[in-house]
């Protein structure tokens, strides 16, 4: 999961490329519980042809699923729409799927501005980890670690922000489970125009991370720490709200709006 899938991750949230336009994707189909429909497309954005990278559609009543997909300027080719199961040992199967129609022509997306392209001082840091006190009762404080952008420290402007999960695993040379390398990745994307500059905080995991990424009123399953026990998903939200984003948001020039703030994981740190 190096740059593809920090990529992926940046688009499939909502962050926003220099230049692109929302597209509205929607249909009318009949599913059994445990299915969902999909969109597939030539572009990578709608999976790049790739069954199991199509993206999933949302429910929105009376049969019919769609959604918003920020797409690049200029992008066209074809799409068409998928029926699959969504258990988590079929999802990965590429014949996991029921095509619904004949492919669909896309008209090119026309961008309101021309992409623009920026020249990044310096080169990006990672600051040294910080621990950050937890007021909230029975919940650990724990560590931070953050990387600024090439240009934060001889500039005065103000950057987004990307919270991340797992923080021992985010930034080289990494933690028990390997390295994503997403402030290597990260530098390449923003100097090559495809993504905002922005910062990014690695927010570090604890011995309890099952419980502590499954929300409540769910379970941890048998055979792992605490297993049996409420997770605790909620009191984890209510740290990085009340403790980890104020003092980011005190400690460094961020654009604190909603809008402009990220929040990226994956296995449990993406549920």
């Amino acid at each position: 999961m190096r740059r593809a899938g920090l990529s992926l991750g940046l688009l499939a949230f909502g962050w926003t490329p220099v230049s692109a336009q929302d597209q509205v994707f929607d249909i009318v189909a009949r599913t059994e519980p445990g299915e969902a429909i999909f969109l597939l497309g030539s572009h990578e954005c709608l999976g790049g042809d790739g069954v199991t990278q199509s993206v999933m559609l949302a429910p929105q009543g009376e049969g019919k699923w769609g959604g918003k997909i920020r797409l690049p300027e200029g992008t066209a080719g074809t799409y068409q729409y998928l029926k699959r199961k969504t258990e988590a040992k079929e999802f990965e199967d590429p014949k996991n799927a029921v095509l619904l129609g004949k492919p669909r022509v896309m008209r090119e997306v026309e961008g309101g501005r021309k992409a623009q392209f920026h020249e990044l001082a310096g080169k990006g840091k990672v600051e040294a980890p910080k621990y950050l006190d937890s007021p909230l009762k029975e919940f650990p404080g724990r560590r931070i670690r953050v990387w600024l952008p090439p240009g934060y420290e001889t500039g005065k402007r103000k950057y987004p922000v990307v919270y991340v999960h797992d923080g021992q695993n985010v930034f080289d040379p990494g933690g028990p489970f390997g390295s994503w390398s997403a402030d290597k990745v990260a530098e390449e994307e923003m100097r090559s125009g495809r993504v905002r500059p922005a910062i990014l905080v690695g927010i570090d995991n604890t011995p309890d991370r099952v419980r502590e990424y499954l929300p409540p009123p769910d379970v941890v399953p048998e055979g792992r720490p605490a297993a049996g026990e409420i997770g605790r998903a909620d009191l984890y939200a209510r740290y990085l709200l009340e403790v980890v984003k104020p003092y980011v948001d005190r400690t460094y020039r961020t654009l604190s709006e909603r809008e402009n703030t990220l929040v990226l994981g994956s296995s449990m740190g993406g549920v």
